[in-house]
């Protein structure tokens, strides 16, 4: 593990050193007027440099960001192979379908026809539960998203450790809580 200790005014880096453990670099006492930050090893390059090196450092926050999101996405998706693509199909069926024009075209509908005979229910049926979870998932996955992006862009634009590493802090309950 990798240690700094960061003026709490500036953000810039006062000291640092390496820990083999993350409590013995926690145990790092900070010097007054800075704070204590810990990153994994090998991901800040050159941080003792006049000009710091936090590309790597950045490239791992943002695909932790990333991974944070899909596992955020999990809880209201079916996250298999080709999955993604059926509920676009569906979505897309249910959204151009008329009343009756399943029987005139069903080359157009075969996933909502399909899912119609095999449960038993009519295809209006299966067309209104579609867009009901559509329409349900949508305001959190655009939250979602909104988050991501912008804790991207927070980590791109920040310039000293500190600020590095509080952007990549993201709060995601906002994005998944009920709204009224």
């Amino acid at each position: 593990m990798l240690w700094f200790h960061c003026d709490d005014n500036t953000g810039a880096i006062v000291t640092g050193g390496m820990s083999p453990t993350i409590e013995m670099a926690q145990a790092q006492q900070a010097a007054p007027g800075s704070s204590l930050f810990v990153v994994p090893d090998g991901s800040v390059a050159n941080v003792f440099s006049a000009e710091p090196n936090f590309t790597v450092l950045r490239e791992m926050l943002c695909q932790k960001i990333d991974g944070q999101a899909g596992e955020l996405r999990m809880r209201f998706i079916t996250d298999v192979p080709g999955q993604a693509q059926t509920y676009e199909k569906k979505e897309r069926e249910a959204r151009t379908w008329a009343p009756g024009n399943e029987t005139a075209h069903p080359e157009l509908y075969p996933f909502m026809i399909a899912e119609a005979q095999a449960r038993g229910i009519d295809v209006a049926e299966v067309r209104a539960q579609i867009i009901r979870q559509v329409d349900a998932l949508t305001p959190i996955a655009a939250r979602i998203e909104a988050r991501r992006v912008a804790a991207k862009a927070a980590i791109s634009a920040a310039t000293v450790l500190p600020h590095i590493l509080a952007a990549a802090q993201v709060d995601w309950q906002p994005a998944v809580a009920p709204t009224a």
